[in-house]
């Protein structure tokens, strides 16, 4: 199973969740449709490579089916101290987040 990482332009608005508030969350594109995405995979601050400091999450949408060559579009996003998500826009950020994506679909 390999993925492709699709960096569309969208906002990023959380979805209340009792238990993880970043398990499940809306995102409004630029037509302002609403849809659910939900989480894949959490990366620490003290993961293998991960130099920056942060916590990323990657998302799918909500039901996602792999297409015929077996890919899903991912949304990568950081999740901050102080409770937002925002958008992934460095390169450096970028290649670490594909290099995690490979070593994950490698173990599928």
């Amino acid at each position: 199973m390999s993925e492709e990482i699709n960096n569309e332009n969208v906002e990023v608005n959380s979805t209340e969740v009792q238990e993880d508030p970043f398990k499940i969350i809306t995102l409004v594109d630029e037509d302002g449709n609403e849809n659910l995405y939900e989480q894949l995979s959490l990366i620490t601050k003290e993961a293998k490579g991960n130099k920056f400091g942060k916590r990323f999450a990657l998302y799918a949408a909500v039901g996602y089916e792999e297409d015929e060559a077996g890919k899903t579009d991912i949304i990568p996003v950081i999740l901050t101290d102080d409770g937002e998500l925002d958008l992934i826009e460095s390169t450096a950020e970028w290649k670490y987040i594909e290099s995690i994506i490979d070593e994950q679909s490698k173990q599928s």
